[in-house]
């Protein structure tokens, strides 16, 4: 049996599975708050609370852990891990605490094992899609159809870094708007010349911010998205439109009232929607597919 561990900027992930089954052989798939990066993201540095809230979550990863025959263990850090000053102490400390052994991986190789997970979760053949994943530090975009990823990169243009370096007010100002989309301008530069390079059919985004979406629109809004597979949903236009803008023009009491969204994301997802809208608006994309696989699933899938 093999389990992988993401220890995400936001949340930490744990999957735990049977290899020789394929979906069929995961047994764990869990997801816990941790907000690594809260606090320190801008510093470059994982504030002693977070090192609290991610000892807490890691102790109960180590007790599921140990209620299976694991073979292997194949942990990983991203965003706020690998850019932290103290990020080798604190993979040092899970170490001595919890005897896992944490790899640091760069942001070109998150971007690839996301796109082994998305790609394994509905069958998108021979069309040319751009994968989105929006972490809490990074933001990964690869273009890839079934067989192959053509371009990927990774962007330091997380959710909670957009929101210490911008976001000021509740709910967002306009003001802020328009400077985290200039922001984007520059920063993402790179992206918007390779899709230029290749046909896009459509964005399909990567778990988190993009799970909540079908769920709010199915479950708050009560509409309907068209399920592709058993791990993926398209949204059309007028419900993906109606979630952005509900979500970006709202206060957190309105976001508490949403029965669909999880305490943790409430906070950030805020700025995760002005991502996606920042796509949409300057890209000829018109189809949107929500992915429930990511890291760790491209990890268990593909290693």
């Amino acid at each position: 049996m093999k389990a992988v561990i993401d220890l995400g900027t936001n949340t930490f992930n744990l999957l735990i599975g049977d290899i020789k089954q394929k979906e069929k052989g995961i047994l764990v798939s869990l997801e816990e708050p941790v907000m690594l990066g809260k606090g320190g993201i801008q510093e470059n540095q994982i504030t002693p609370e977070a090192f609290d809230r991610a000892f807490v979550v890691l102790a109960k990863f180590k007790q599921i852990l140990n209620q299976y025959p694991i073979d292997n263990i194949s942990a990983f850090a991203t965003s706020a891990i690998r850019n932290a000053k103290n990020g080798n102490g604190f993979i040092q400390q899970v170490d001595e605490k919890f005897q896992i052994q944490i790899e640091s991986i760069s942001g070109d190789l998150e971007a690839e094992y996301i796109y082994y997970g998305v790609r394994n979760s509905f069958d998108f053949q021979d069309e040319k899609y751009l994968i989105m994943d929006i972490g809490g530090g990074s933001v990964e975009f690869i273009i890839g159809n079934k067989e192959q990823y053509y371009w990927k990169q990774s962007f330091e243009v997380g959710a909670i870094r957009l929101h210490e370096k911008f976001k000021k007010h509740d709910p967002i100002l306009s003001i802020e708007i328009n400077e985290i989309k200039q922001y984007l301008f520059e920063k993402l530069a790179p992206l918007f010349d390779q899709i230029n390079l290749y046909p896009i059919k459509g964005l399909i985004g990567s778990a988190g911010t993009f799970e909540s979406m079908w769920q709010i629109i199915e479950g708050d809004f009560s509409s309907n998205c068209v399920s592709v597979s058993p791990y993926a949903k398209k949204v059309d236009d007028l419900n993906l439109n109606r979630f952005l803008q509900f979500i970006i023009q709202s206060n957190l009491e309105e976001r508490k009232q949403l029965q669909n969204l999880v305490d943790f994301r409430r906070e950030y997802i805020v700025l995760a929607c002005i991502l996606i809208e920042f796509i949409l608006q300057n890209t000829q994309i018109k189809e949107l597919i929500c992915s429930d696989f990511a890291l760790k699933e491209g990890v268990y899938f593909h290693s």
